[in-house]
């Protein structure tokens, strides 16, 4: 599971007030939520959007009251909808990333490139390859496949579901190879038997893992942080050590 984080620059939030500070549990957002009608802005795009946040993402056991909130929303913008799948990607039902998207296509809103990472990223947990595939589709339907935050979910989710030959052309097709780059395509050498030729491609490009230590979280485990050694210090072998 990705680690949740207020400050991620894909929600576009603009530093909640002192209001939505002291909000951490469900029963206070409920509180939130009847003052917001009985003051009359429940209809505020900028309160709707606290209020989806911190029920889809920041208050632990809210997601379905940010489903039903998010339900009677008229027209939700697309951080209301990316964030509803973020959300969702990261719940216990991650399937609802993938009926939300159905939705959001059906009203005609156009998504962003941060939509096909959090659907993609419930695919990765659902093990759904072949929606998965068509989510693949749509990347390149929009012109996503050139934005680097979509490539790393995509290698993330083709590494995962085993196709390593897909994962490794999308990371060869890479401008520069970061570290993200490089966990998402080493998070699925355990389910599958890739692992020596990562293995390989790391000591090629000169990338050692750095024990202890974790960029990501995948489905609750860690995926190793890899650090770029300019000069790779090779053995008397010949190895990168």
């Amino acid at each position: 599971m990705i680690r949740k984080r207020t400050n991620d620059r894909s929600t576009n939030r603009k530093q909640p007030s002192s209001l939505w500070k002291n909000c951490n549990n469900l029963l206070a957002l409920k509180q939130i939520h009847a003052t917001l009608i009985i003051k009359g802005f429940n209809s505020n795009r900028a309160a709707l959007r606290e209020l989806i946040f911190a029920g889809a993402m920041t208050i632990s056991g809210a997601i379905n009251y940010a489903h039903q909130v998010f339900a009677q929303i008229t027209e939700p913008d697309i951080f209301m909808w990316n964030t509803m799948m973020r959300g969702s990607s990261q719940s216990k039902n991650p399937s609802k990333v993938v009926f939300l998207y159905t939705e959001m296509e059906n009203r005609g809103v156009k998504p962003d490139k941060f939509t096909f990472s959090f659907l993609l990223k419930g695919c990765t947990r659902l093990e759904w390859r072949k929606t998965g595939f068509c989510v693949h589709g749509k990347v390149l339907k929009y012109g996503f496949e050139v934005n680097s935050f979509v490539r790393n979910t995509l290698i993330y989710f083709h590494s995962n579901c085993g196709d390593l030959v897909i994962a490794r052309s999308i990371f060869y097709d890479l401008p520069e190879r970061s570290v993200v780059s490089w966990s998402a395509l080493t998070a699925g050498v355990c389910e599958w038997d890739g692992a020596e030729e990562v293995r390989k491609l790391m000591d090629d490009g000169g990338v050692r893992k750095e024990a202890g230590r974790s960029l990501i979280e995948a489905d609750d485990r860690a995926v190793m942080q890899f650090l770029f050694d300019p000069k790779p210090k090779l053995n008397s072998r010949g190895q990168v050590s």
